[in-house]
């Protein structure tokens, strides 16, 4: 079903020319919606047949799209990559350069590239990189603040938190549309951030 929702090829190869951006951005939570769904179902197949074998495999999905920020989201989705990562990128850049910002970001561009090298995928590491690092310098200035860790912790803020991780997580997929060329996996993301 969500395969049909997708926009078709000429039309992405267009830039989305003729859509407009909430249209675009729709296409993206679809993509962001289609690829969770993809790799937790593979997941389980995969965790299911292991188990038919007498052979344990980890869990690779922990309910991401219901962490109320995009730090619980990677902690929670494709954990192995993720957790391959954090100890083969993030925390040797960190402790030779001891700048969490650059850790995060090289560990987001190597995630990128791990998908594709192309344009696109590299641009779609580099969105995330920057928002971890953004999300570490807020939590980092709030830290210790207890009418502010208690707005976090109400419901309401995270409902509206878990949607803001849906849609920038969203944004980042616009730029995988057609990842080809930086121009090309620029188009959608440039149109839908003018909304």
């Amino acid at each position: 079903i969500l395969a049909a929702m997708l926009p078709p090829r000429d039309l992405v190869q267009n830039g989305f020319a003729h859509l407009g951006a909430p249209h675009v951005l729709f296409a993206s939570f679809v993509r962001f919606l289609r690829v969770y769904f993809d790799f937790a179902g593979y997941t389980s197949i995969a965790i299911g047949v292991g188990l038919l074998f007498g052979i344990r495999l980890m869990e690779n999905f922990n309910f991401p799209l219901l962490r109320p920020t995009l730090a619980e989201y990677w902690r929670n989705w494709h954990i192995s990559l993720s957790s391959w990562a954090r100890d083969y990128v993030y925390f040797p850049v960190l402790m030779k350069s001891r700048v969490p910002s650059l850790a995060l970001v090289c560990t987001m561009l190597t995630i990128g590239s791990w998908h594709s090298i192309m344009p696109g995928w590299v641009l779609w590491g580099l969105h995330h990189g920057v928002g971890l690092s953004i999300l570490a310098k807020y939590q980092k200035a709030v830290a210790g603040r207890d009418t502010v860790t208690a707005i976090r912790m109400s419901l309401p803020w995270r409902v509206v938190s878990t949607l803001f991780v849906w849609l920038y997580v969203s944004l980042g997929f616009s730029l995988t549309f057609s990842p080809e060329t930086f121009e090309s996996s620029l188009a959608p993301y440039i149109r839908i951030l003018s909304m």
